[in-house]
Order: structure tokens, then C-alpha cells, then sequence
């Protein structure tokens, strides 16, 4: 699938359960700070890992809205890690945080996969 990053990781103390892929550059990432701002580099549907300007505590909750054209997907997150980063941004994985629905990243992936796909 071209534009599509689905490798596993190599890294056997990767312990993800879901797939993740990359994120196109027209995902919108809105956080409840309106002071931080972040970007997703790449989503499940468990989690994702983003680059912000701002750290992430571990271990609170966060809201976080992401957005693609008219697709809006809402969610509660709560960082797993947060490290600072050379060019004094961070670096924080994301952890969904569980309800009774089934993950509202879902529909997203499911759009992003099908815009990466392309037949010949």
C-alpha cells in the first residue's frame, strides 16, 4: 500500500497490540491546553504517538479531538511516556483510554487506509 506505513517494529520490547499507521498531513490533532499544540505521527486504534510542544504528564487523562476534512473522532487519552526531544519538543505515546464503545479511531483509520490505497 503506497503512503501507507503498516511495518511491525523489529523491537521485540514492542509490546503494541494494533497496528499502527502513519498519519496524513491533513490530520488536525486539537488538545484541551489551548497552549500546547501537538501532531499525531501515527495512530491506532489503541493509541498514538505525537509530537508536541509542550510535555505530557503521564498518568492524567486527555481530551483529544482529531480531525480529517469532516471526520471528527473524540477521545480520552493518558500518556505512557513523555520525553524530551533535541530540538526541545516531546515525544509522547498515547494510550486510549477504554469505553464501552468500540475505538473511536476506528472509522479515522479506516479513512486514512482506504485514501492510502491506490490500484493500478
Amino acid at each position: 500500500m503506497k503512503g501507507l506505513d503498516m511495518t511491525p517494529s523489529p523491537d521485540p520490547a514492542d509490546r503494541r497490540r494494533d497496528v499502527r499507521i502513519s498519519v496524513p498531513a491533513d490530520l488536525r490533532l486539537e488538545l484541551g491546553d489551548p497552549k500546547m499544540r501537538a501532531r499525531a505521527l501515527d495512530i491506532s486504534e489503541g493509541g498514538a504517538l505525537v509530537e508536541s510542544n509542550l510535555p505530557f504528564t503521564v498518568g492524567p487523562a486527555y481530551r483529544v479531538t482529531f480531525r480529517l476534512g469532516s471526520m471528527v473522532a473524540e477521545c480520552r487519552f493518558t500518556a505512557v511516556h513523555c520525553r524530551r526531544l533535541d530540538n526541545g519538543r516531546f515525544l509522547a505515546g498515547l494510550k486510549l483510554v477504554p469505553s464501552h464503545a468500540s475505538s473511536p479511531l476506528a472509522n479515522l483509520i479506516d479513512v486514512i487506509t482506504a485514501r492510502a490505497i491506490q490500484f493500478s
